[in-house]
């Protein structure tokens, strides 16, 4: 018996190895297609409007690199990626699944966007977005930071039912008067207790407002739903009229300043012939031609100081004397691609634009892949382009304050 019990095992061990082991290969295939669903989700949100008007550096890669493309080696940087893989492989066969949105270079190596972003779409999340205030906070203790009680998700789970909710943060500011000094005389960023949910349309926007808003033209409403986050009931406004009774009170606070003024020798605004001074956010240049140089190809450990010390060796001067020329690189660490320009032309800036561009000038010890002064159209969409950025970059400020508070709201 016992014989032939062992005898049926061996039998039956055979016919498992003869037969196709397909099992293994299935739950492989099944692995894949879940982390390439997941890398999907990242990708979509990564290339979306509303991260790319949050996130600087996402923004920059895509409206400074040629063809607005994202390295795969760099977006495999990001944590939330690279938790699910490090094969680009994977990555390219993520993004293929997005083909209405974001395209491949022909390497494959680079991906960017269908619809192209540009600076005019910075304000478009405006007529989408709550403003929510009154989050918890756990005070700072015994040398601790103050924190958030809730995360990101718990504020997005409220309004879940309302539509898709395509972003949230939670906001900081600069803690006022400081009294912990090891900051180095920089104010430390704290929780501000409020945050921003933005849909993807109008609609849900409006279905979200109407029954949760706890503000409504300027006034205190007891809303249909009572919305509680974290054991607080929190307060609730559309970003539009939030962002217009910041404005509408910083205009009242002017008058009321100029209105009790005792000092007879201030001016009003339109006392100088019946002009006022303009917004701040109108950044112009009068810029000169043949005075920008187009750089690609840059090498991955490039950075400002390199192409400063690149052009001063070349002219042979110091910082001081280059900075006088008007010398600007426009660039940022990790791009492959930027710009050197000057204020005013020189047969100076062609002779380093064809040495960069046949080696004899190099970069951090390498030679660049391209280098041409830039002219006509593609100087002036060059020109166009910078500017159109820094207006919006200081509108932006100017609305948000003295600090860029992108830079500090958590990822969602």
């Amino acid at each position: 018996e016992t014989s032939t019990t062992h005898t049926g095992l061996i039998l039956l061990s055979r016919e498992l190895l003869l037969q196709p082991q397909s099992t293994p290969f299935k739950m492989t295939e099944a692995k894949e297609d879940v982390t390439k669903d997941a890398l999907a989700e990242r990708l979509k949100f990564f290339f979306s409007d509303a991260n790319v008007r949050s996130d600087n550096f996402m923004r920059n890669k895509l409206m400074r690199s040629e063809g607005g493309l994202v390295p795969i080696e760099i977006l495999l940087k990001f944590n939330s990626l690279k938790c699910h893989t490090t094969d680009p492989k994977i990555v390219v066969e993520a993004a293929k699944t997005l083909s209405d949105i974001l395209v491949l270079n022909e390497a494959e190596d680079a991906i960017g966007r269908v619809d192209k972003f540009t600076m005019d779409r910075m304000d478009d999340n405006i007529p989408l977005s709550l403003y929510v205030s009154n989050l918890p906070l756990e005070e700072a203790k015994e040398g601790k930071k103050a924190k958030y009680k809730v995360t990101v998700d718990e504020l997005r789970k409220p309004f879940e039912g309302y539509g898709t909710i395509t972003f949230v943060k939670l906001r900081f500011k600069a803690e006022k008067n400081p009294e912990d000094a090891s900051h180095g005389g920089k104010k430390p960023w704290v929780p501000a207790g409020s945050g921003f949910v933005e849909f993807e349309t109008k609609d849900q926007l409006k279905a979200a407002a109407d029954e949760t808003c706890t503000v409504k033209g300027g006034e205190d409403v007891e809303p249909k739903k009572v919305i509680e986050i974290g054991g607080n009931k929190v307060k609730i406004i559309t970003m539009q009229e939030w962002l217009d009774s910041k404005k509408k009170g910083k205009k009242d606070g002017d008058k009321d300043a100029k209105d009790n003024s005792s000092s007879p020798n201030k001016r009003s605004r339109d006392d100088n012939g019946g002009k006022s001074k303009p917004p701040k956010e109108l950044f112009d240049i009068d810029w000169k031609p043949r005075c920008v140089i187009s750089v690609k190809g840059l090498p991955e450990d490039c950075d400002r100081e390199a192409l400063r010390e690149m052009v001063g060796k070349y002219m042979g001067i110091e910082d001081e004397d280059l900075k006088k020329k008007g010398f600007y690189a426009d660039f940022s660490r990790g791009q492959t691609s930027g710009a050197i320009r000057f204020n005013e032309p020189s047969d100076e800036i062609e002779q380093i634009a064809t040495k960069l561009n046949n080696g004899d000038l190099e970069v951090n010890g390498t030679k660049v892949e391209s280098a041409n002064l830039l002219e006509g159209e593609e100087e002036t969409k060059y020109w166009t382009n910078f500017i159109e950025f820094k207006r919006k970059q200081i509108k932006q400020r100017n609305e948000e304050g003295p600090r860029n508070r992108n830079k500090r709201f958590r990822r969602n």
